[in-house]
């Protein structure tokens, strides 16, 4: 089951009981972009990271997810603003009591937004909630073994492109799979157009997104109508 809101995801987590996700996987809103909307022109999009928020977002998560379990989060090497994005995103998971288990580095089709040096990369910090009376061995085991370097995920073509930050459904698929089993409860706060949710129906978990802004969960919810 898919369940996308438009809703605001700070006050949504808050509101949510502790340990209750087997998976959460998201992209948060680090950056500032431009949407462009028919019926509100163009305007910034709001939620951008700020310094407190980092270790909000990963306090946040810590309490919601169930012990020896996993999250994957999107983040970025650096912003245009020159932060150090990677670090204040992993200094906060570490420090909320997340495990690092791995960064994966995504190679993309095409380089990212911007001028100059525009990435290509994207790493996906890999992280643990411990279970402290148990220790590591009663970590959730990945379901199979497989190189940090994933190079068999094209970004998605600009023509297809809903959201300037969109992933492929399929290394969502990927991701899912090796950390969950059908029927258990994913999480994506910060869900975009729901990629991420969409990847998680149609392997048959069940799934709970947010996204604070109408214009791209009316997408989302087209893209699952459509595709699901």
């Amino acid at each position: 089951m898919i369940n996308f809101l438009n809703a605001d995801a700070w006050v949504e987590m808050k509101n949510t009981p502790s340990e209750k996700y087997h998976l959460i996987i998201t992209d948060p809103p680090y950056m500032k972009y431009t949407s462009r909307s028919q019926t509100e022109g163009e305007h910034a999009i709001s939620g951008v990271f700020s310094p407190t928020d980092f270790d909000r977002f990963a306090m946040n998560i810590f309490r919601l997810l169930k012990v020896s379990r996993h999250a994957y989060v999107f983040t970025q090497f650096v912003d245009q603003d020159k932060r150090d994005i990677y670090g204040m995103t992993l200094h906060a998971l570490k420090k909320a009591g997340f495990v690092h288990n791995q960064t994966l580095i995504w190679t993309k089709r095409n380089i990212g937004m911007g001028t100059g040096w525009r990435a290509q990369l994207e790493p996906i910090l890999v992280l643990t909630k411990p279970n402290v009376n148990q220790g590591v061995s009663a970590y959730r085991e990945f379901a199979k073994s497989h190189s940090n370097l994933l190079k068999d995920f094209p970004s998605v073509p600009a023509e297809r492109m809903v959201h300037p930050t969109q992933k492929p459904v399929e290394l969502g698929v990927f991701l899912i799979r090796q950390s969950t089993d059908e029927g258990e409860l994913v999480l994506d706060p910060f869900a975009g157009v729901g990629t991420f949710l969409l990847a998680a129906g149609q392997i048959k978990r069940n799934v709970v997104g947010y996204e604070i802004l109408p214009e791209f969960w009316k997408k989302g919810l087209y893209l699952m109508k459509h595709f699901v």
